[in-house]
């Protein structure tokens, strides 16, 4: 099937190698350096949800007197950086005159403001106290102490001020004119007349999706967590029922920000990716779900089972397969609410944006920027806290791959079977075997579990691709009128 007209038919695995770079350099931004900008803001964004807490710095001032004020203290200062992170992604779509002036008085100064304030009040925490002899500067006892502490910071530091380091590198190569905002990719498939008025609606979508949409859901779920502050006052069992309305709440949330700024195509677009699919199909996509997300216990029982035929045989009882999971966490009814949150995101994500930017940019950049979208809503979700800078970065590329593999089983579903009601429910068991925690930890699980996927998803598209009509119908569905509200 051809996608992309730079796509060339070849034979050999260094033909393959070249379409794989082929296809990569489709999908980044026709200036590379615009990769510096977007890793900035990518890192400035997570940086208030990585570990801010002054463990390590000596000495730490941990005290009942002091630790209440230390930690109000870092989180009202984080909301500079996390304003510098929503302006950086706003330049991301957008830019207007004077880029290089709106990035240094929106982005570094409210950054370096509560980075440099935070830094402060380490120092006013943690430094010993200065004797009535010391006759040194005041700066000098400053500089002092942070060349000896500089490699003891908190993992929040080194995040955001990597992050202001990549996007002050892109900076100065604006201002020098080597490169320009806002980021784009290479030309679209559909024409600039045709796709301009409407794309613009789109991507105020995606901008709300993967940004500032972060922030209504956080209220939504501050409203949810007052239960908690009257807990002593109310059952517990309510208080707990009370939380799992969460899910579904937030599912008609993401709805409505998709409705509201697509308006009625929206709407419309999304009534369309729910029709029934045949039963067969309802039934595969949970049972494949299943089958790869318990398939890591499955592989650790064979080899424990292997071990013990050749080392343990008549000596001790066999491993039992039902011990590598507990099942007994997967009954619990609340689970099920999970289904509420999954399906809106395939929806939004598989239902509505894969056929438009399938429409943009074609078939395989399509589905791929598709699942980009999709992992960098989850970037200020994840948790980081408590984790070395290798750590968060190594949790930031595994989030962008798991998505990214996920997104093309899902895609392949909702193409092939002409309905987000597989991937919803194939997405809503896998979301019910990690949080109910079915599977017991063992060495290198996760790893094992995104190598099956990643498979899976080969093994689809090569052997079960997508047809020539299913692309057709996700085009016609990219060209409707959009209008906004």
């Amino acid at each position: 099937m051809e996608d992309d007209a730079d796509l060339v038919q070849m034979e050999g695995p260094q033909s393959v190698v070249k379409r794989v770079a082929v296809f990569l350099r489709s999908v980044i931004p026709k200036d590379p350096w615009q990769l510096l900008f977007l890793a900035g803001t990518v890192l400035l964004f997570i940086s208030p949800r990585t570990g801010w807490r002054p463990i390590s710095l000596r000495p730490v001032v941990e005290s009942v007197d002091h630790g209440p004020k230390l930690f109000d203290f870092f989180g009202f200062l984080i909301w500079p950086i996390v304003f510098g992170s929503l302006v950086a992604y706003y330049i991301c779509f957008w830019s207007r005159q004077r880029p290089v002036r709106r990035i240094l008085l929106a982005v570094f100064l409210p950054a370096l403001l509560g980075l440099g304030l935070i830094l402060i009040g380490y120092f006013q925490f943690t430094h010993s106290p200065r004797s009535v002899l010391d006759s040194r500067p005041g700066i000098g006892i400053v500089y002092e102490w942070f060349v000896g502490n500089i490699w003891k910071l908190p993992t929040g530091v080194y995040i955001c001020a990597l992050g202001l380091a990549l996007l002050s590198v892109f900076t100065v190569r604006v201002h020098l004119g080597l490169s320009l905002l806002p980021i784009s990719l290479r030309e679209p498939v559909a024409s600039a007349s045709e796709d301009a008025a409407s794309w613009k609606q789109y991507e105020w979508l995606i901008f709300v999706l993967v940004c500032p949409y972060f922030l209504i859901a956080g209220a939504l779920g501050t409203l949810l967590a007052i239960p908690y502050l009257l807990g002593r006052r109310m059952p517990e069992m309510i208080t707990m029922h009370l939380s799992f309305l969460s899910a579904p709440l937030e599912g008609l949330l993401m709805i409505g920000v998709l409705i509201l700024i697509l308006g009625k195509p929206g709407r419309d677009a999304a009534r369309k990716s729910m029709r029934l699919p045949e039963p067969r199909y309802v039934l595969l996509a949970p049972v494949l779900a299943v089958a790869v997300g318990i398939g890591c216990a499955f592989l650790q029982f064979a080899i424990d089972r292997t071990h013990w035929a050749a080392h343990s045989f008549g000596k001790t009882s066999p491993p039992h397969f039902y011990s590598y999971f507990d099942v007994a966490s997967a009954w619990y009814p609340w689970l099920l609410v999970l289904v509420f949150g999954a399906v809106a995101e395939e929806i939004v994500f598989r239902g509505v944006l894969l056929p438009r930017l399938m429409h943009r940019y074609g078939l395989q950049r399509g589905i791929f920027l598709t699942g980009m979208v999709w992992a960098a809503i989850h970037f200020h979700g994840d948790p980081y806290f408590d984790t070395s800078v290798p750590g968060v970065l190594y949790r930031l590329a595994w989030r962008i791959l798991f998505c990214l593999t996920l997104n093309y089983v899902f895609c392949w579903m909702t193409l092939r079977w002409k309905s987000v009601i597989p991937s919803g429910l194939a997405h809503t068991v896998l979301n019910i075997i990690a949080i109910s925690g079915i599977n017991n930890e063992f060495p290198w699980g996760t790893e094992f579990t995104l190598t099956l996927w990643i498979v899976v998803a080969l093994v689809l598209f090569r052997y079960l691709p997508v047809r020539d009509e299913d692309e057709a119908v996700a085009n016609a569905a990219g060209t409707q009128p959009q209008t906004g509200v």
